[in-house]
């Protein structure tokens, strides 16, 4: 930390690497008053500080300063991952079409990569935007993620299938997510749909 103060003197630096060694020594407090130090700093030497506070602050449940952070970080710095960090704070809050517009800017969802599409999806669901929902989550046969994140992405499609009354196109993503875990979440999904459709047979199997 000293030899950081003395690189970047004045800066961000050195304030929120204290605060990521307090975090990890499970001091929240301190952790907090670090980030918001940093927050205050008259010197950024550049944005990775910034977007390491506003992380920190947000895993401490700060996320209303993360987001304050993450705006300086990205006037610093328009880049992919501080849009990221910026869509998933503000998903945190309830801003919805606004963590849309932020996760979308990130190169990961044209190349079909599931960790940022999950969050992606689940904007779009909050924000009640199913068409988005399901346009967003059309290519997901091609993805390549976790399968945590693509068993995430098929049940939010489902849903939104569900929620625009498309029952059958709901049944195939459930569907999707059951094979790759028989959760009971999906399988009563699935069970609903059925119902829906008349099938009642299917539904109570």
């Amino acid at each position: 930390i000293e030899r950081v103060r003395l690189k970047y003197p004045g800066g961000a630096e050195a304030t929120v690497l204290e605060g990521v060694v307090a975090q990890e020594k499970v001091q929240p407090e301190v952790a907090k008053v670090c980030f918001l130090k940093a927050l205050e700093a008259k010197k950024y030497y550049g944005p990775g500080p910034l977007s390491d506070g506003a992380l920190g602050l947000q895993a401490i449940g700060c996320t209303s300063d993360a987001i304050k952070m993450l705006e300086r970080a990205s006037q610093l710095d328009p880049s992919a991952q501080n849009h990221f960090a910026w869509g998933i704070c503000l998903l945190d809050v309830g801003r919805y079409k606004e963590a849309q517009q932020h996760l979308r800017k990130h190169p990961a969802i044209t190349a079909g990569t599931g960790y940022v599409l999950r969050y992606l999806i689940e904007a779009d669901c909050k924000a009640k935007d199913w068409a988005g929902a399901i346009e967003d989550s059309k290519d997901i046969d091609k993805m390549h993620g976790d399968r945590s994140f693509t068993r995430k992405i098929l049940e939010l499609r489902g849903d939104s299938f569900t929620a625009l009354g498309r029952y059958q196109e709901a049944i195939v993503a459930y569907t999707g997510a059951i094979k790759l875990l028989e959760a009971p979440v999906y399988l009563r999904k699935r069970a609903v749909c059925y119902k829906a459709l008349g099938q009642s047979a299917f539904a109570a199997k």
